[in-house]
């Protein structure tokens, strides 16, 4: 089993309050409010990555992450890039090797 990644809050957002629950799914939420900018920023990581990977199976979380912005089978790509763009917000996907971010 892989150690749980530390979470380090960027250091423009080490003085505010910090709310950690975990969900009855597992899904671990950390909420930091800091109301000086009208933004929202959400960031999804799954305990898992490139040091998962399956013998043999090298890249396999690299792909999947990738995968995750190429469409589902109700949304194309084109739809999901146009339907984030006109919230003005990004998405993105890649891998590091404790980790999919």
């Amino acid at each position: 089993m892989l150690a749980e990644p530390a979470v380090d809050l960027p250091a423009v957002l080490a003085d505010t309050q910090q709310v950690e629950r975990v969900l009855a799914n597992g899904l671990r939420v950390i909420v930091a409010r800091d109301s000086d900018l009208p933004l929202v920023t959400a960031d999804l990581t799954v305990r898992s990555g490139a040091a998962a990977d399956p013998q043999g199976l090298a890249g396999t979380a690299s792909m999947a992450s990738e995968l995750l912005t190429e469409g589902t089978t109700t949304r194309s790509a084109t739809e999901i890039a146009a339907q984030t763009e006109a919230l003005g917000a990004n998405l993105g996907a890649g891998t590091i090797t404790e980790i999919v971010a």
